[in-house]
């Protein structure tokens, strides 16, 4: 009988220790990589335990190179305290790509390797410029005369939020109190770093560009529609808000026109494709 209570008692000590120290579950993360286009491959795909190493490897085909990562279809990565890139670079041109970061609940989910291909840009909002000329030449803060009698002229402080995407309601740039100025032809650019990428493809629906502007406490809701490679002139109608497209050098152009007690504005959205 006492043997009994002596192993009784042993199990009741045993038990709740050994649930405190050593049955401890281990969470695990499903990560995914996927190509965005069959101008390349990946691998690195599974489940992976709470705190280990993800590795996840791109490789371009020979026709093409790697642009780079995106997280969950938008998210630009870059080399941060979060994740590490490590290329290899052949003839200017990133062929293998390999990305590392830590197995959490916050970095669980889908990556895509992005590949360079003739029909499909990944572009970002990357500047904005303010002007009372149509056709003003952006030009950075270095790029002004400082000469006592042309000095840059101060043009109105703007409020701007921006969003973006084929549902304009993911926000992607909040700013109070830009300053712009213009001399002559040229015209402030006030370049951004943006993280937020888009996706635009011949047979893609056009992904919606929205922008809330205020000029001296006067809004102006301006809005347009984006495309891949898309130019588009002027309406023929001259009244209220309008907007203009062009693309070159692979930059999106997006200027909107709108009059503030009788001046004429052109606001102007930069979009750099990722190369």
């Amino acid at each position: 009988m006492k043997k009994k209570l002596s192993l009784m008692f042993l199990f009741l000590l045993i038990v709740p220790v050994a649930a405190l120290f050593g049955c401890n579950e281990v969470s695990y993360y499903s990560v995914v990589a996927h190509e965005s286009s069959y101008h390349g491959s990946t691998m690195g795909s599974g489940s992976y335990a709470d705190g280990s190493t993800v590795t996840l490897t791109a490789s371009a085909k020979d026709d093409s190179y790697v642009i780079g990562w995106l997280y969950q279809n938008s998210l630009i990565i870059s080399n941060d305290g979060t994740y590490t890139i490590t290329n290899t670079v052949e003839n200017e041109k990133v062929v293998k790509s390999t990305l590392s970061f830590t197995a959490s609940s916050t970095t669980q989910g889908n990556y895509t390797a992005l590949f360079d291909e003739e029909n499909l840009h990944y572009t970002r909002f990357s500047g904005v410029m303010l002007s009372t000329q149509e056709d003003a030449t952006p030009t950075d803060e270095d790029g002004f005369s400082q000469d006592s009698q042309n000095l840059p002229v101060n043009l109105p402080s703007v409020n701007l939020q921006l969003y973006q995407g084929t549902n304009p309601s993911q926000n992607i740039y909040n700013q109070e109190s830009l300053i712009f100025k213009e001399q002559g032809t040229k015209a402030l650019k006030i370049s951004v770093e943006t993280k937020t990428a888009l996706w635009l493809k011949p047979d893609k629906t056009p992904q919606q560009i929205s922008a809330t502007c205020n000029v001296d406490n006067a809004q102006f809701n301006l809005r347009t529609n984006l495309s891949y490679r898309q130019t588009q002139p002027w309406p023929k109608s001259a009244n209220g808000i309008a907007a203009k497209i062009t693309y070159q050098n692979k930059e999106y152009q997006i200027t909107f026109r709108f009059t503030k007690s009788g001046q004429t504005y052109y606001l102007t959205l930069f979009y750099e494709n990722l190369k």
